[in-house]
């Protein structure tokens, strides 16, 4: 367990931290090109639904056209991020944060799919900021809810 000891520890922690919640928020808003700025060249991902890893995605732009494919049909999304632990080693870290995801397809606005997950991420330090190498998307949880949405803006 790292304790945080310095000025630079926090600035670290803090950085990473917000560079985890750029991504969702990017995700979110189908900002492509800012979501393309918080990976490394080389980063990767993969998840894991019922048990059953996917292969991994390989390269920055291919995990950007990855979610680009897999958010084409949602109208709205919301990825509620809480950053649980982040470890640092020099210019390394490696974190665990919890996720809460409400996603709306477009052609269904009735229709809401919740979703809670855990992510494992590695990050690399990039100048004085952080970009993320690794994703690693595990799937507790997911559920379909149906409610007529005239009758919740109304």
């Amino acid at each position: 367990m790292t304790i945080v000891r310095t000025f630079e520890d926090v600035r670290d922690r803090v950085n990473i931290s917000d560079t985890l919640c750029r991504y969702c928020s990017t995700v979110d808003q189908k900002d492509f090109v800012g979501l393309r700025a918080v990976f490394a060249e080389d980063a990767r991902m993969r998840f894991c639904l019922g048990g059953t890893w996917n292969e991994w995605v390989e390269g920055a732009d291919a995990i950007v056209a990855w979610i680009d494919k897999m958010t084409a049909d949602h109208g709205f999304q919301h990825h509620l991020l809480s950053v649980y632990h982040v470890d640092i080693e020099g210019d390394q870290a490696s974190t665990l944060a919890y996720l809460t995801s409400h996603q709306v397809a477009a052609d269904d606005p009735d229709q809401v799919m919740q979703m809670s997950s855990r992510y494992r991420n590695r990050l690399r330090r990039d100048g004085e900021g952080w970009l993320i190498t690794q994703i690693e998307l595990e799937v507790g949880w997911i559920e379909i809810r149906i409610f007529d949405q005239s009758q919740a803006i109304g």
